[in-house]
């Protein structure tokens, strides 16, 4: 254990089992030989909760072990002023986080948003370590304090892995990285299996969303195009997997009493990420009908690969790096805009014409030996071999 490469994940805006930080990156790397701690932050009652919300450490355990990798708690500050001054990088709790990193005489720290980069670029002034920034999501449009660290901080970052061309292209801008790599947040084949099984469509055609439905991810728009569907298929189902907000839940369920859709749409709550897979399989059409807000116009959502992995027709909204995806693929309908009239012109499409259907499940099946997590692994495992190297 002690000649082990020592890699450090730091995310202090992440869940215990966050699925690309805990399920993909920490176990590839631990599989080939590194040893990976992960920094996180509890909850004021020193809980460390998964993404579900089950707490893991119940004795408030500020170090335990999960599957192979370290988990490291950090207790934010719990009274007002400690509170306050953290929120400007000051105070107490902000060397507490320097003080567990440096503890852990890490190789490298592996920062995973804006917050985690500055506090590694900070740690590192101390050790000379190297620092590895992985961009889940586009800065563009970002908080104020994200916003300032990337005035500050993105000069010095010469490690980088993004999730897309785009957040490349904007965290480019003015930067001068040494080596970066786009690794997409691809489905696990572990959790999603290739599936060699006969495709077959549904009847009545199930339509799913699966991960957290909000406002800004298409909600009235897909129930509003659910509506306009029944008309002509007055059994079409919606399988909804994943959390809202409390408003959001209250939107869906009025919706679901004023109109009488109680035998049409299905909701499956929180589900963990190991049974995502199985919730997905016997579905017909994956939605992604983000609104064009600017975090969403960057974002490559996890949906996408998990919709591809399961065999599944996908109907999308026009978003840029969604689409650069998706149209070489011929898996999909891509709708110009995310009224629920195109969406649902998109939906019976595929509705009148089985075969078309078929041939758009058929090519996600295809597309699922490109876009899984074992091509992004090698890419994952090249890049840190470079970095070390470096």
């Amino acid at each position: 254990m002690n000649n082990k490469i020592k890699i450090l994940m730091i995310a202090l805006q992440h869940c215990a089992n966050d699925d690309r930080i805990y399920y993909k990156e920490a176990q590839s790397l631990i599989s080939n030989g590194y040893s990976v701690s992960y920094l996180l932050l509890t909850d004021k009652e020193g809980h460390i909760k998964d993404m579900s919300g089950r707490i893991l450490n119940k004795k408030k355990e500020r170090i335990f072990f999960l599957d192979g990798i370290k988990i490291i708690g950090i207790q934010p500050p719990t009274n007002v002023l400690g509170t306050l001054l953290n929120k400007v990088f000051l105070g107490k709790f902000q060397q507490e986080i320097i003080s567990a990193i440096l503890k852990e005489n890490s190789n490298i720290y592996h920062a995973h948003e804006p917050i985690s980069l500055r506090i590694a670029i900070k740690a590192a002034k101390f050790t000379n370590k190297k620092v590895i920034y992985d961009s889940h999501e586009s800065w563009v449009g970002g908080t104020i304090k994200e916003q300032l660290i990337k005035i500050k901080y993105l000069k010095k970052i010469k490690y980088l892995i993004t999730v897309n061309k785009g957040i490349l292209k904007n965290l480019s801008q003015g930067a001068n990285f040494t080596y970066t790599e786009i690794i997409y947040n691809c489905s696990l084949p572990a959790l999603f299996p290739f599936n060699n099984d006969p495709l077959k469509i549904n009847t009545p055609i199930v339509l799913v969303h699966e991960g957290a439905l909000s406002f800004n991810r298409g909600l009235k728009n897909m129930l509003s195009a659910l509506l306009l569907l029944r008309t002509q298929n007055p059994d079409i189902k919606l399988k909804i997997i994943g959390d809202s907000p409390k408003k959001e839940m209250d939107y869906i369920s009025k919706f679901i009493l004023d109109n009488g859709l109680e035998g049409n749409i299905s909701q499956m709550g929180w589900v963990q990420y190991e049974d995502v897979s199985k919730n997905l399989k016997n579905c017909d059409i994956g939605l992604i009908l983000y609104s064009p807000t600017t975090n969403n116009l960057f974002s490559t959502s996890n949906k996408l690969f998990n919709y591809i992995a399961s065999d599944l027709a996908i109907v999308s909204v026009d978003l840029p790096e969604t689409k650069k995806i998706l149209s070489p693929l011929n898996n999909s309908i891509i709708v110009e805009n995310d009224k629920s009239i195109k969406i649902a012109e998109a939906i019976t499409e595929l509705i009148k014409n089985p075969k078309l259907l078929l041939e758009k499940k058929i090519a996600s099946r295809t597309a699922y030996q490109k876009y899984n997590w074992l091509v992004e692994e090698k890419k994952l495992l090249n890049f840190y071999k470079t970095v070390l190297t470096d």
